[in-house]
């Protein structure tokens, strides 16, 4: 699904990616990478990103939880996530971008600990989408704030 919506970008690069309604599924499918950077991903996550897919575009749980089987399937077949940023960088604004940036450190926070893969993902992730990096320390520090320790305590 995202390959055909990433192909129909290449052929009418004029046209907003917002406009397909795929932008959606592009969000969803970071948001699965980061619940799997640490190769450990449980259901805390799991649940923290049909949260974030739910309140992103005002989805139900059930049309959340179809989004986010969606992504999970599209991650398996995507080789690269540069052609998911591109789309994401023509659709969001800056503050599109912020939102999308917390949604991402929620996710990798979940669990009560941050991974270095998730952090390290983060990161590129942020690079990619022009993210400042006042920008990525601020929301980095608000999710951490807003973390339930895991059970390690962490």
């Amino acid at each position: 699904m995202l390959s055909k919506w990433l192909s129909r970008l290449n052929a009418h690069p004029d046209q907003d990616p917002a406009d397909q309604g795929d932008v959606s599924l592009a969000t969803a499918l970071l948001l699965h990478e980061v619940a799997v950077a640490d190769t450990a991903q449980d259901a805390v996550e799991t649940d923290q990103v049909l949260q974030e897919i739910s309140d992103a575009f005002g989805l139900s749980a059930e049309q959340a939880a179809t989004l986010k089987r969606q992504s999970a399937v599209e991650a398996e077949r995507t080789v690269s996530l540069h052609g998911v940023v591109e789309a994401l960088n023509a659709s969001l604004d800056a503050e599109g971008k912020r939102h999308l940036c917390a949604r991402l450190w929620r996710v990798a926070f979940a669990d009560g600990h941050l991974d270095p893969q998730e952090e390290g993902l983060i990161r590129k992730l942020a690079d990619l989408l022009f993210i400042p990096h006042p920008v990525f320390v601020q929301e980095k520090l608000k999710a951490e704030a807003a973390r339930v320790p895991g059970p390690s305590g962490a």
